[in-house]
Parts: structure tokens; C-alpha cells; sequence
């Protein structure tokens, strides 16, 4: 199931989701909450916005299993954030104190509650500073971790006037999951920049006030308004990419529907172009070049270190090459790719060249002859044949 295409099960409601794995009940420890947990790692962002959506409007579950699912989902979001997490307890006892999710990333910790209602008022000190002080007496925080509430929607001032002119104000954070998945999206479908996935993390850390909504709608505006395909340079010629975004876009989701298909596994979007299964051991990057108006090399990329990074955590990686007017992609192994950079022309020439704030990459330039591709490796003189590795959309 878990490696079903989405598509085919576009119409499956919550309820009957939860119904066929293990008991179908979710509880602490129980083999429905692995698999849900493992199902929700394997769909894309929007799945998980429509389960959001359903599930608290479903009238079949019941209110605890709705919040169960509420909460889960949230942690996954986190994940995709590049958070480590832990999924926390559905249900607390005084010996072990219920908090929701515990997320961190590079000295970051971040204690979460979830609330799939906003209608009342709720004791901080028996909550968010019960659980920090339970997680600090096991070692599991320092004292520098912050709270953050995830909401489902609605006012929320009660609860920020609550917060205000106590020791949580230093704390604690306030965020809707509209704008939680927001951020996702921008993390995941909108950029590759390290830096703005770093500052989409430091804006759920506290700072001088409590509800962030607003910051991200800055955040998420301006990166739309000046995002667009990476100008590359060859040669001293200036290339930019004006191919239709949607055109890209739906490239690279065929493309990735055929890799899909032909190695039976299920990828998960990591950024605009990164991808990797469930395990996080196989892991593609899918880049796409329109056809350019030359005959001998119709076809231009840009392979970032970035790339290579990120193969080199992989027990297997492709870099999936796309075509915006073919009906196939080419999977090459990354292993082949990484030993064949140093034999590809690169911007800078040198990396000694590069300027602080510059990027790295290597030149992919793509010959067709009869209607056939080839990798051009210009340092040795040689070829590698894509068509070994094809992917039939």
C-alpha cells in the first residue's frame, strides 16, 4: 500500500486508510500507528493537507482518533522540514508526561503541542512546562528548547494573551497548520537554497513575539516573487531558463512517475529537486532542460555539488535527466556521475575562483544523434550512453 500510487487511491477517505492498517486503531505503540506513520512518510504535501482537512471534518471517526491523525501529520510535516523527530505519546500519565512531538535540527529543540481547537484556555505550567522539565530531567533537551503550538485553525489571541507577560513569552511560538504547511511547500516544491531552508527553521524559534503567520507570509512572498530556474553560464554565454514553470514542473512529475515505476519504489519530494524513499537510502535529483535551438548539444543542465552531497549519503542515487519534449528520462547511477565530474568543464573553471556567496557546478551537455542522447565528458574525450538508462514515461 504504501508504494501505491497516490493517484489510485486520490479518493480513499482517512477512516478507511486507518481501517486496513494493523488493527485499525490508532494508540501508543500500536502496529496502526507504525504503519499510518509510515504510510504519511511516503505522500506528498498535499496528501497530507487533504488528510488534514478530512480528518477533522469526518464524521465516522472519533474525536480522539481525529486528533491522533491531527498530531501525527504535524510531526511529518516537521520531518519534512529537515527536523530529527520524535513522535511524542498520544496520551500522558503523570509518570510520563503526553508531549505531542520533540523536533530537532543542528542544536535546535523544539517541544511541540498540538490543538485541533483554539476555544479554550489551557494550564502552560501543567503543559509546555511540564513536559520541557520531564525531557530535560531525561537529558533529552537542555534548556534552551523552545515550545511550539501547532493550531488547526482560527483566533488564537486568547492563547497569545495568555503567553504574554509569562516566562513563556521567551519560549514559545504560535502556528496554524495552513501556514505550517506553507512553509513545507516552500521548503520542498519552491527552493534549493540551504540558506532559506535554514531560515524557514529559525523562524519557528522563538524571538521577539509569539504567533509567526505573518513572518512566513513575508518569508513566502518574496521567495515566490523572485523565484525562477537557476541562470547558468557556458562558455561566457548567459543561459537562462524561460520555459514555463508548469512545463518543468510537469516534466519532472512524469519523469519521476516512470522512475517510480521502473524500480518499484516510492519517492517523497525533499526540495525542488531532491527525492528519496521512505528509508532516505535512495535518493534521486531530477533536473529538466528544455531544448535549445543548436543542433550538437540540444540539451544544457547544471550538476551542483550540492547533488553530489547528497548521493554520496545514498546507499543508491540517480540523477534523473529530463527532457521537456521527450517522452522518457534518463536515470544515470550517481556513482557514475560523481567519477565523471572531474572530466566535465565546471563554472568557475577553478573552485579556487569561487567567490564567497557563488555557486559550484559542473557543465552537463547532451549530444543526439538518431534520435539517441550522450552525456559529452569533454576532459577525456568520451561519452557516457544515456540510453542504458532509460525510464519510459
Amino acid at each position: 500500500m504504501f508504494n501505491i500510487d497516490e493517484d489510485r487511491i486520490k479518493d480513499w477517505s482517512i477512516d478507511r486508510i486507518i481501517t486496513v492498517l494493523g488493527n485499525g486503531v490508532l494508540s501508543d505503540g500500536s502496529e496502526c500507528s507504525s504503519d499510518f506513520r509510515s504510510y504519511l512518510k511516503t505522500r506528498s504535501v498535499n496528501t497530507l493537507e487533504r488528510h488534514i482537512e478530512e480528518c477533522l471534518s469526518n464524521s465516522r471517526l472519533d474525536k480522539s482518533q481525529k486528533g491522533f491523525i491531527f498530531q501525527d501529520i504535524v510531526n511529518e510535516l516537521g520531518s519534512r522540514l529537515d527536523y530529527e523527530v520524535d513522535f511524542g505519546l498520544y496520551r500522558g500519565s503523570s509518570s510520563n508526561p503526553g508531549y505531542d512531538g520533540l523536533w530537532k535540527s543542528n542544536g535546535s529543540e523544539i517541544i511541540v503541542e498540538v490543538k485541533s481547537a483554539n476555544h479554550f484556555i489551557f494550564d502552560l505550567d501543567k503543559s509546555l512546562g511540564k513536559y520541557k522539565e520531564s525531557l530535560e530531567n531525561e537529558g533529552r533537551v537542555s534548556k534552551s528548547a523552545s515550545n511550539l503550538i501547532v493550531v488547526y485553525e482560527g483566533d488564537t489571541k486568547t492563547w497569545e494573551q495568555q503567553i504574554n507577560g509569562t516566562p513563556y513569552l521567551w519560549s514559545t511560538r504560535i502556528i496554524s497548520v495552513k501556514w505550517l504547511l506553507k512553509l513545507v511547500k516552500l521548503r520542498t516544491e519552491n527552493t534549493e537554497d540551504e540558506n532559506t531552508h535554514k531560515q524557514i527553521r529559525e523562524i519557528l524559534k522563538p524571538n521577539s513575539y509569539i504567533k509567526v503567520d505573518k513572518l512566513i507570509e513575508i518569508l513566502f512572498s518574496t521567495v515566490e516573487d523572485v523565484l525562477e530556474e537557476d541562470a547558468e553560464t557556458e562558455d561566457g554565454e548567459q543561459r537562462t531558463v524561460t520555459t514555463n514553470r508548469e512545463e518543468i514542473n510537469q516534466t519532472r512529475h512524469k519523469s519521476i512517475a516512470a522512475f517510480e515505476k521502473k524500480f518499484g519504489v516510492k519517492l517523497v519530494q525533499n526540495s525542488r529537486v531532491l527525492y528519496w524513499d521512505e528509508t532516505k537510502k535512495i535518493r534521486v535529483a531530477a533536473i529538466v532542460s528544455k531544448r535549445y535551438e543548436r543542433e550538437s548539444q540540444p540539451y544544457w543542465y547544471a550538476y551542483h555539488t550540492k547533488y553530489k552531497n547528497y548521493f554520496e549519503e545514498a546507499d543508491k542515487s540517480y540523477l534523473l535527466i529530463c527532457c521537456t519534449d521527450k517522452n522518457k528520462a534518463y536515470a544515470v547511477p550517481g556513482e557514475i556521475m560523481n567519477s565523471t565530474v572531474e572530466f566535465l568543464n565546471s563554472t568557475p573553471p577553478d573552485i579556487k575562483q569561487l567567490n564567497e556567496g557563488e555557486r559550484y557546478y559542473w557543465h552537463l551537455s547532451l549530444r543526439e544523434e538518431s534520435q539517441k542522447l550522450t552525456l559529452v565528458v569533454p576532459k577525456n574525450n568520451s561519452t557516457v550512453n544515456l540510453e542504458e538508462y532509460v525510464c519510459e514515461y
